[in-house]
């Protein structure tokens, strides 16, 4: 078995590197394997902050051109030792639950059962493919 999970596919910008990844994922299983992959929501993509005891986590999300948004995080943390503050900025992308299944299939998977139902709530859709050719 293989995971993609915890909103792996926001770092894959484009095309060529969702197909490169799933291709990858489908070579490394053995006939019959199974991969189960978390495609996140578009309602994910927001800002956010959050103020607790010691630590101050301010994330923005911005819509940078198409699909794809600048996600950035300022992380401040008060201890005995003072304050640090540690910043991150990347681009991510948001796929549409259509596209990713689409370049699946493409790559040669199969949809076993979809886990979405079970897992509402959690801001993504998920699914469990296999690599035909092995029993269950």
């Amino acid at each position: 078995m293989a995971l993609c999970v915890f909103t792996v596919l926001l770092y894959l910008l484009d095309e060529e590197a969702l197909e490169q990844s799933l291709e990858a994922a489908f070579r490394s299983l053995k006939s019959g394997g199974t991969l189960l992959i978390d495609i996140p929501s578009k309602a994910l993509f927001r800002s956010s902050r959050s103020e607790k005891h010691d630590i101050d986590r301010h994330v923005t999300v911005e819509h940078a051109n198409d699909a794809v948004f600048t996600y950035r995080e300022k992380l401040t943390i008060r201890d005995e030792d003072g304050e640090r503050t540690f910043t991150d900025e990347f681009q991510i992308r948001h796929w549409p639950v259509e596209k990713v299944v689409e370049t699946l299939m493409k790559v040669g998977f199969q949809l076993e059962k979809n886990f979405s139902r079970e897992l509402a709530g959690s801001g993504s859709q998920y699914l469990l493919m296999k690599k035909p050719g092995g029993g269950r």
